[in-house]
């Protein structure tokens, strides 16, 4: 229990998380509801598709956020793998349980700051559009906001674990690849028609997961579709979306179980070196 707290503190109480994950969130936040908005026209579907807009945002913003969040774990575990290497030899400390309580944790500060980021997505579309935007289906926004955390987690454990098998001199880059990803896949499903692409990529299978929570109902399959041209389309399915994150986690999870067994001690100086 003192590691799970510990996780979850750390990233809670991190400031360039927290200026991230919730700072630089709040950011675009703002631009969604009040710079980039401004093509929604009163109409007979104008409260649809308010609401598909404001559900693309918090989707959008959950994975940004996450993505943010996820840095931190990375750098955790760069900097503890000169006593991981002794613990799970000589102690009672496991992979499974270290893995696992990472996992906790970074579900507890998930939730927190998620909530948070909805609260304020919530808020700032709502005082925009002139009704309330709330979110329709509490309880899969939950789910989603935790498969985001533990994919988003396993994903980042799985980055560190290959800067820890190879060399410190890219750590920095790897660091930030998750919150790439997140930008790149995230707007992706905003801007580009990717059809059943959609399916292949765990980060927008959470990203639909969100937006779905928001809904109330299945986010569509080409997002640009519906808000870009006005065409209607299929929608994604989301049993099919819940079985494809815990599929992409469970894989990663093993991986990073197998790989961080064989961890040695690496030192901090060599990404120092040139």
């Amino acid at each position: 229990m003192r590691l799970i707290y510990y996780i979850a503190k750390r990233l809670l109480t991190n400031p360039y998380d927290l200026i991230w994950a919730v700072g630089f969130m709040i950011f675009w936040i703002l631009m969604g509801a009040y710079i980039f908005s401004p093509g929604i026209a009163h109409g007979e579907y104008y409260n649809q598709e308010v609401y598909y807009y404001t559900s693309g945002w918090a989707g959008t913003i959950i994975l940004f956020s996450l993505g943010s969040l996820s840095v931190g774990i990375t750098a955790m575990l760069n900097y503890q793998t000169g006593g991981l290497s002794h613990l799970f030899r000589y102690s009672k400390l496991t992979p499974l349980y270290y893995i696992s309580s990472i996992y906790i944790g970074s579900i507890i500060a998930s939730l927190i700051i998620g909530s948070t980021m909805i609260a304020f997505t919530t808020v700032a579309f709502s005082n925009r559009f002139g009704f309330i935007v709330y979110p329709k289906d509490i309880l899969l926004l939950i789910i989603s906001i935790i498969l985001t955390a533990i994919f988003l987690t396993s994903f980042s454990m799985f980055l560190s674990i290959i800067t820890l098998k190879t060399t410190r001199k890219i750590r920095e880059f790897i660091n930030m690849v998750p919150l790439l990803f997140s930008f790149l896949f995230g707007f992706g499903y905003l801007y580009l028609k990717l059809n059943y692409f959609t399916y292949a990529s765990p980060f927008t299978m959470v990203d639909s997961l969100t937006m779905s929570g928001y809904l109330g109902k299945p986010s569509p399959l080409n997002y640009a579709s519906i808000i870009l041209s006005g065409q209607s389309g299929s929608f994604i399915s989301i049993p099919l979306a819940i079985i494809s994150s815990i599929l992409w986690t469970v894989v990663l999870t093993i991986i990073d179980i197998i790989g961080i067994r064989k961890l040695y001690y690496k030192p901090l100086e060599e990404e120092k070196l040139a």
